[in-house]
């Protein structure tokens, strides 16, 4: 029984270690993004890695992101403000998708989706999908609040 408690706690210490690290990674992309550090930001992508944009036609290769944050960067990036995290994994230790929902750019909520994959280098984000949510009751009580802000 003994042996089993530890094995649980030994599991459980070691999961929370893997969150800690892959949140820290996300959130260095988010705060790269805000920083409007492209350097930073492009760093936390996996080379082969593909973005997708709000509308169907934003699909994006890194070099494609590159361009198009660049331009962005001219014009005043914002900054994303993240709600809520979930992490879920995929494969043992090598593979999560990140959920969030967060409230940025066009001043309504957002969720996002984004894939990464433990490499030797560190996480590497593989995939980052944004939505925009279709406005109902609780999505306008929460860009009230953050209107508010």
């Amino acid at each position: 029984m003994k042996k089993i408690i530890l094995l649980f706690i030994v599991t459980f210490s070691l999961s929370s270690i893997y969150a800690q690290d892959i949140e820290k990674t996300d959130k260095q992309f988010e705060a790269a993004f805000s920083d409007q550090n492209l350097d930073a930001m492009l760093k936390i992508l996996s080379p082969d890695c593909i973005i997708y944009g709000t509308d169907p036609s934003e699909r994006w290769d890194v070099a494609k992101f590159r361009k198009t944050i660049e331009n962005g960067l001219k014009n005043g990036m914002p900054t994303w403000n993240v709600i809520s995290r979930e992490i879920l994994p995929i494969n043992e230790n090598s593979c999560v998708v990140i959920k969030k929902i967060s409230w940025a750019i066009f001043k309504t909520e957002l969720r996002e989706m984004a894939i990464y994959e433990k490499q030797k280098d560190g996480w590497k984000m593989k995939i980052l999908s944004i939505n925009l949510t279709l406005p109902n009751n609780k999505t306008n009580a929460i860009n009230e609040v953050m209107e508010k802000k």
